[in-house]
C-alpha cells in the first residue's frame, strides 16, 4: 500500500506529464542492488515529497542522495544512464563501448569498417560475428536526456543492409547470415520499434528489449563505463580513452598491471577506490 490517495503528475525527461509511480521508484532502487526493505523506504520517502509537476530528474536526484548515504555502490549503478551520456561528446567512445559489450558476450568485433554494397560503400560502426550470425551494427549515441531514436534511424540502417546483402559476398572476413542491429544509449520511439519489428532490424537500447536492454547487459556482466565514476574529470577521461580504457574492469586491470602511471597518484587512488565498489 502507498500512503497517498491523490494522484500526482510528474514531468519526464521528454517534457511529458505522467502519473507518479511508487512502483517505478521501488523497482529502480531494487535494480541497482537495494534490498526490498531499503527500496520500500526510499519509495515511501519520495512519495511523501513529490508534488504536482515535479520533474523526474529531481526524483532521480532524491533517490541517488538516499543511496549515496546508505549504499554507495548502488548509487554509482543508479547513475548508469547519465554515465552513458558522458561518453561523448562524439559518438566514437560509445561505438568502442558497444564493441566491448559485444566482445564480453562472445562476439568477434571489428570497429569502423568500410563495407561495399551493390551500389555504394558504407562506413559501418561495428561488425560482429558469433555462431554463424553476422551483425551490421549502427551506433546512435545521444548526449541529451530528452533524445530518442526514431523510425528514420532504423530505415537508414535497413537501406544499408539491403544494399550490402544484395552483393552476396563475405563481410570483411566474417561469414554467416547477415543481420542489421541498431544500438543506442537512448530509448526508441514506439514507431521505431514497430517498424524495426516489421522489417527485421534488431534493436538494443535503454530498456529495450524489455528483458535484455542495454542497462541489463551492463549490470548483469558488470560492463560499467568509466564515466560512471564520480571523480573522473574530462582530462582523465581523455587520457584513459587514448589508452584504450573504456570499462571499469579494464581500469582495474590496468591498475593491477601498473599501467596507469600517467595519472597523478591522488587522482588515481580516488577513481580506483570508486571502481572497486563495482567489482
Amino acid at each position: 500500500m502507498t500512503s497517498k490517495t491523490k494522484k500526482f503528475f510528474v514531468v519526464n525527461q521528454q517534457g511529458q506529464k505522467e502519473p507518479f509511480s511508487f512502483q517505478k521508484v521501488l523497482q529502480s532502487a531494487k535494480r541497482v542492488g537495494a534490498t526490498h526493505r531499503m527500496a520500500q523506504e526510499i519509495a515511501q520517502k519520495i512519495e511523501k515529497e513529490v508534488v504536482e509537476g515535479m520533474e523526474t530528474r529531481v526524483i532521480f536526484e532524491k533517490i541517488k542522495a538516499f543511496l549515496v548515504k546508505e549504499m554507495p555502490s548502488a548509487s554509482l549503478k543508479f547513475s548508469l544512464k547519465d554515465a552513458m551520456r558522458k561518453l561523448g561528446p562524439t559518438g566514437f567512445p560509445f561505438e568502442k563501448f558497444i564493441g566491448k559489450v559485444l566482445e564480453k558476450n562472445g562476439y568477434k568485433v571489428k570497429l569502423n569498417q568500410i563495407v561495399k554494397g551493390k551500389c555504394v560503400e558504407y562506413e559501418i560502426d561495428c561488425l560482429t560475428e558469433k555462431g554463424g550470425e553476422v551483425y551490421l551494427v549502427e551506433c546512435k549515441y545521444r548526449n541529451l536526456a530528452s533524445d530518442v531514436v526514431d523510425t528514420q534511424n532504423v530505415a537508414i540502417l535497413y537501406a544499408k543492409f539491403l544494399d550490402i546483402t544484395s552483393k552476396n559476398t563475405p563481410l570483411n572476413g566474417f561469414k554467416g547470415t547477415i543481420n542489421p542491429l541498431l544500438a543506442t544509449n537512448a530509448k526508441f520511439t514506439t514507431r521505431a520499434i514497430k517498424y524495426a519489428n516489421c522489417v527485421g532490424v534488431s534493436l538494443l537500447g535503454w530498456k529495450y528489449p524489455q528483458t535484455q536492454g542495454l542497462e541489463r547487459l551492463i549490470d548483469e556482466n558488470k560492463l560499467y563505463p568509466i564515466t560512471i565514476l564520480p571523480s573522473l574529470n574530462k582530462n582523465l577521461l581523455l587520457l584513459l580513452n587514448q589508452a584504450g580504457i573504456v570499462l571499469v574492469d579494464e581500469l582495474l586491470k590496468a591498475n593491477q598491471n601498473n599501467q596507469l602511471n600517467f595519472i597523478p597518484a591522488n587522482q588515481l587512488n580516488r577513481i580506483i577506490s570508486e571502481a572497486k565498489l563495482l567489482e
